[in-house]
Parts: structure tokens; C-alpha cells; sequence
């Protein structure tokens, strides 16, 4: 799970549909090869955990945020 997370954070497929009715898994060291191409290591499982950990960080540009207008009610999420 982890290498496909980092690949799709990296824009690189792990699959793919040659005919509407079939999809074929890319191997994991086609998608470890594509992911050094673009600079990112993963040849370990955990170099793969330490670049997810750098690559989430850095695509989170700001933290989840809920809007709340004044003299509306909170959402239900929020009131438990």
C-alpha cells in the first residue's frame, strides 16, 4: 500500500487499462524504477516510508480547515 500511496503522490500509474475490461498491475520494481527516474527512493520498504512521510508533507499546503459561518449551526461532526 505504501509504494502505491508515494506513487500516486508522485503522479506515477500503477496500473493501467489496455481494453475497457482489463487492468493490469505495473510490477513493484517497474514502479520502483519510474519512482527513482523521477528522483525518489524506494527501493526499501522503509525508504519508501521515509519518502511517503517527506511527500505527504510537503502536499499538504494547509492543515484540514472547516469553514463555519456565525449564526449558522455547527456541523454534526463537530458537535459530538
Amino acid at each position: 500500500m505504501g509504494l502505491s500511496r508515494l506513487a500516486a503522490l508522485h503522479g506515477v500509474a500503477t496500473s493501467y487499462s489496455p481494453s475497457p475490461d482489463v487492468t493490469v498491475s505495473v510490477p513493484d520494481d517497474t514502479v520502483i524504477a519510474v519512482l527513482a527516474a523521477v528522483g525518489v527512493d524506494a527501493g526499501t520498504p522503509e525508504d519508501v516510508r521515509r519518502s511517503l512521510v517527506a511527500a505527504e508533507s510537503r502536499s499538504r499546503l494547509l492543515p484540514p480547515t472547516v469553514v463555519v459561518w456565525a449564526g449558522e449551526p455547527l456541523p454534526p461532526a463537530l458537535t459530538a
